[in-house]
């Protein structure tokens, strides 16, 4: 098992080299810091998590106190493994969707079929206000419980922000392998911190290597992203799904070229019956 740490942020085609600009009002800064050490505190629970969430997205401010590379780097990366003709046809599970800050950039690179999974009922609903940016969305948290999604649906699985304290738990990610087809990519963006946080510390990266052990995924990199979040460092996680319940599978030497050629997989069991509503809800079983 390798890990490599790449001490800048870089992209293998340069497919965009702008990132957000952060604020420096003070006291913007301040609220921002104070809600998210609310949002991410020491031994913090999904429910309670949600909940602070559907609060912060409900005073109509998230979108401008929430400063942080995290979306945009999400993104970039996932355009950088899929060449700009194939984009559209790409299925994408944005995991803590929150308002749609990753899909708003995967919209700009091109990418149309998006969907959003997030336990904040509030933050989904400012996300559809905004129109278009998921196909569906589903409330719901991503722990060790299936997805109400059927199995190799994704060509990628991305999260920005969904781990830390109180948020997406380490052996989480297991469901994240099961949703995405096999060959496919899961992209994790996340402040380095957080590591040593008590629901992560020895947890979290030894559970990613048993996974790869087991066959399940593939490092294809680990990067340490400066001034994440303020001036606190970030690390990106980019694995390959190398396992899953289908034949279909994309080419593990080049995803970019492969990825046009699959049949997208439809949200259908094997009744023939729906897992997402009319309304793009999900009607499966939550947590």
């Amino acid at each position: 098992m390798y890990y490599f740490i790449i001490y800048t942020f870089t992209l293998r085609n340069q497919v965009s080299n702008y990132f957000i600009t952060m604020t420096t009002n003070v006291e913007i800064i301040q609220v921002c810091s104070k809600n998210l050490s609310v949002a991410y505190q020491e031994g913090g629970h999904p429910s309670k998590t949600a909940e602070f969430y559907t609060n912060w997205a409900n005073q109509n401010e998230y979108d401008s106190q929430m400063i942080y590379r995290g979306p945009e780097i999400a993104a970039a990366t996932t355009a950088d493994y899929f060449s700009s003709s194939v984009r559209s046809e790409v299925r994408i599970l944005d995991v803590a969707a929150g308002t749609g800050f990753v899909a708003q950039y995967l919209h700009d690179y091109g990418f149309k079929h998006v969907d959003a999974l997030d336990p904040a009922e509030g933050m989904l609903e400012k996300a559809r206000q905004k129109g278009g940016l998921y196909d569906n969305y589903m409330c719901c948290y991503l722990d060790n419980n299936k997805l109400p999604t059927l199995a190799d649906t994704y060509d990628c699985a991305v999260t920005s922000g969904g781990m830390g304290e109180g948020h997406i738990p380490y052996d989480g990610l297991d469901q994240l392998i099961r949703v995405v087809k096999p060959g496919g990519l899961v992209i994790i963006v996340m402040r380095e911190a957080y590591l040593e946080a008590s629901q992560y510390k020895n947890l979290l990266e030894p559970h990613m290597a048993d996974l790869e052990e087991r066959g399940q995924w593939q490092l294809i990199s680990r990067t340490i992203v400066p001034e994440y979040c303020f001036d606190m460092t970030g690390v990106l996680y980019i694995y390959k799904v190398t396992s899953g319940n289908t034949s279909s599978t994309l080419s593990t030497s080049s995803i970019t070229c492969d990825i046009a050629s699959l049949n997208m997989n439809d949200y259908v069991d094997s009744a023939g019956e729906s897992n997402v509503d009319s309304a793009g809800e999900s009607n499966g079983e939550f947590s």
